[in-house]
């Protein structure tokens, strides 16, 4: 139904945002630790950084789809969006 696609389409960016907001916070946290940095805290920061990108990624999940992609709400984009997306 239109009300699940919306469903769908929407709530990762909720999930996306917190995610990224999270992560963004720990990698602030951790570069701001000067060179009190360990073993743990690179593991962690590199943690971050790919959660990062991926919960930025999961934000735009349907509006890199090329508009006019039936069943798909919120498909904005066109092939070479999609293809971006499909990189990362």
């Amino acid at each position: 139904t239109i009300a699940q696609q919306q469903a769908v389409a929407i709530a990762p960016k909720f999930t996306a945002a917190a995610s990224a907001i999270s992560s963004s916070i720990m990698i602030f946290l951790i570069l701001g630790r000067g060179k009190e940095k360990n073993t743990y805290h690179r593991l962690v920061l590199g943690m971050s950084l790919s959660d990062l990108l991926a919960s930025i990624a999961w934000f735009f999940t349907t509006w890199p789809i090329p508009r006019g992609t039936p069943d798909v709400f919120g498909a904005v984009g066109n092939q070479q969006t999609c293809s971006a997306q499909a990189f990362f």
